[in-house]
């Protein structure tokens, strides 16, 4: 699977203590956004805050056990035009989901159609474009049954929409050919991408020749596997 890493901060570089400290600040940071899920200003600091501590290996962790995923995919759904909300939300996900049996959890609470929603209602916003193809790459395989999800029309429209408004992005355009490489595993996949095929190749086209190092092989991958359809 081509994913990107997560940078590991484990409990060797943050003590049992700042664990304990770290662990009634999330409470409270969840407990305040569950009662004010009408309130922006706090779903805001929330996710921002949320996204701050995510960087550390067993805060991740420390969210999901708390439900942390729930609170924060309700957050995205009832702001959907907060852009630094929008931002952060998607930047702990993005986070969380880089380690298997968390963007599973993410994954099973509905998590990809949030960030498909989020992206499509933003799609003009470059940052959160990025953040949410990290996301749905990340998620796209099952790390307990090794699948890659199915997905449908709207996904590959709106992989390709987004070539397109950022052809001059090299991080959209390697994050959107990361996520169709995975998608592309799948056979199923590769015949609704095929659907598509003429703007797909147009899009997947530019992006090797703006930034072959980046994309040029993930492209070829991609191109193969619709052309063997």
């Amino acid at each position: 699977m081509d994913s990107i890493h997560d940078t590991k901060v484990n409990s060797n570089n943050v003590s049992y203590k700042e664990i304990i400290g770290h662990r009634k600040t999330i409470i409270s940071i969840l407990d305040q956004m569950s009662r004010h899920l009408g309130s922006e200003g706090v779903q805001e600091k929330g996710c921002m805050t949320l996204w701050l501590l995510s960087e550390v290996y067993d805060i991740k962790f420390l969210i999901a056990d708390l439900n942390g995923v729930t609170t924060i995919l309700i957050a995205l759904q009832c702001h959907l035009k907060c852009l630094t909300l929008q931002e952060a939300g998607l930047g702990v996900l993005t986070s969380m989901s880089t380690i298997p049996e968390l963007k599973d959890i993410i994954s099973d609470k509905g998590g990809v159609d949030v960030v498909l929603c989020t992206l499509w209602v933003n799609v003009g916003h470059e940052n959160i474009v990025i953040g949410g193809l990290i996301a749905m790459s990340n998620m796209c395989v099952n790390s307990k049954t090794n699948e890659i999800d199915l997905i449908g029309y709207p996904e590959v429209e709106l992989i390709v929409v987004a070539m397109m408004d950022f052809r001059m992005s090299s991080q959209v355009q390697l994050c959107a050919c990361r996520l169709l490489r995975n998608l592309a595993l799948a056979n199923q996949n590769v015949n609704l991408m095929a659907i598509l095929i003429d703007q797909l190749t147009g899009a997947l086209e530019a992006a090797a020749n703006n930034f072959p190092s980046e994309c040029g092989e993930r492209v070829d991958f991609i191109l193969d596997r619709l052309l063997s359809v």
